[in-house]
């Protein structure tokens, strides 16, 4: 796991996901998460936010997300 700042991202983005708001996404938001797990190589948030990113990604047809979902359903698939 990372360590200082960068490990409580992922609390942050949890805690982001329960309070509504107009300028951000659920699709910002596990992009965001399933980015971090990749980075964080955490396997259980790999296999929790990579799905959920990849179907809201896919959703909005939004490129950047999907590439990012993609990368981290790589790293999934490679961890197992």
């Amino acid at each position: 796991m990372a360590e200082g700042e960068f490990a409580l991202v992922r609390q942050h983005l949890e805690i982001a996901l329960s309070k509504s708001a107009t300028w951000v996404g659920e699709h910002d938001l596990y992009a965001m998460l399933a980015d971090a797990a990749a980075q964080q190589r955490d396997e259980a948030a790999l296999r929790q936010y990579t799905p959920l990113a990849e179907e809201t990604a896919s959703r909005y047809d939004h490129k950047l997300y999907q590439a990012v979902a993609h990368r981290a359903c790589t790293l999934a698939l490679s961890a197992t």
